[in-house]
């Protein structure tokens, strides 16, 4: 649930554990903070953010980087746009996709806390292409 003040949300949560009763906790909860961790919801996303810290990449690099469909690529591109994550740059007929620099810092310290050989190989890949 959301209570809406002028400037901050605060979001009542259940939390039920195995065999336990459920607790309710309440905390303060920005809207720009809920979209922030949204992108590291989905692992495709967290993926796509590992490929752009790179630098620059387009569509085309990402879905053949991780071997998804072109949709899907596209689709968690707009997502992470959507969230403020990612930002995309057209010069002629492509369009390159950045971290936006303002949460480019969030953005490696929240990937640095995952360890996933997967990510690694992602790197490697799109730098043999």
């Amino acid at each position: 649930f959301f209570f809406s003040s002028r400037r901050r949300h605060t979001r009542c949560a259940l939390v039920t554990g195995v065999q336990t009763c459920a607790l309710p906790i309440c905390f303060p909860v920005t809207i720009q903070a809920i979209n922030l961790h949204m992108g590291f919801v989905d692992f495709t996303r967290v993926r796509i953010l590992n490929i752009i810290l790179e630098g620059r990449v387009t569509v085309t690099d990402i879905y053949t980087t991780l071997d998804i469909l072109q949709t899907k690529a596209s689709r968690h591109l707009m997502l992470l746009r959507k969230y403020g994550l990612v930002k995309f740059a057209k010069e002629g007929k492509e369009v390159y996709y950045y971290i936006t620099p303002r949460y480019r810092n969030f953005v490696e310290q929240n990937l640095s806390l995952i360890n996933d050989s997967r990510l690694s190989l992602d790197r490697t890949l799109l730098l043999k292409s």
